[in-house]
């Protein structure tokens, strides 16, 4: 298990299998926005489910360093963020993937999250050379996730009409993108926010997962792959065992 130090949140990875089931409970508490009638429907499915996912997915427990949340726990975790790779069949090269976070109620409104997202971000186009873009796949109902993705840099990109069924009934996704470009130029113009910046109009075609980013804040606004390593050395960043 890795420990990346951050100002307010400690990132460790991978999450911890024993934790998932916490994982459930944030998302099936906003279900109406963050499951479709194809996702896990019982605690036993979505651990099975989520363990498997996790063998392929690098992923990473946000850790409330200074106790923000006033969680009591010896590890207060408020979160998770996974990464989901887009493996090329035939060379295995990783251009692109999906960005999965799940939270607690209680980190909403403190940043935590939106410190952790671009620690995340920033390490995955920092170890993964190839990688051009990120994607986030998001119920359209779901506005406090398409608040955060914007917050952390992503773009929204359009709808894909009547993607998924939720109570039998056909539901639009939003698709969010994050180019490696515009994270590039986002760094380097840090003090102004994404939407400031002129960005380009690509678009990417994305698989989708059940597991897709939950409510953090609240705006009124709108074939087969092998583990992934991020790294052959330890991380370039200020991190210790744990």
């Amino acid at each position: 298990m890795r420990i990346i130090e951050g100002t307010n949140v400690d990132l460790i990875s991978p999450f911890p299998a024993g934790e998932v089931g916490r994982m459930y409970g944030w998302m099936h508490c906003y279900r109406t926005v963050t499951e479709d009638d194809d996702s896990p429907q019982t605690l036993e499915e979505f651990c099975r489910y989520t363990h498997q996912l996790m063998t392929v997915c690098p992923s990473w427990g946000i850790v409330d360093k200074w106790k923000i949340t006033n969680t009591r726990h010896e590890a207060p975790l408020v979160g998770v963020l996974m990464f989901e790779p887009n493996v090329h069949p035939w060379n295995g090269q990783i251009r692109g993937g999906q960005l999965h976070v799940a939270t607690a109620r209680k980190a909403w409104k403190t940043g935590l999250v939106d410190e952790a997202a671009k620690q995340v971000i920033g390490e995955l186009f920092k170890e993964l050379p190839g990688l051009l873009r990120l994607n986030a796949v998001i119920l359209e109902k779901n506005y406090p996730a398409k608040g955060l993705a914007r917050r952390v840099g992503f773009k929204f990109e359009g709808l894909m009409e009547d993607a998924v069924v939720q109570g039998g009934s056909p539901q639009n996704l939003a698709l969010f993108g994050l180019t490696r470009r515009n994270y590039d130029l986002w760094q380097q113009q840090s003090q102004h926010s994404p939407e400031q910046l002129e960005v380009s109009q690509e678009t990417s075609l994305v698989r989708v997962a059940p597991l897709t980013l939950v409510p953090q804040v609240e705006p009124n606004q709108e074939p087969r792959v092998e583990p992934v390593q991020l790294m052959d050395k330890p991380l370039p960043l200020e991190a210790k065992a744990a």
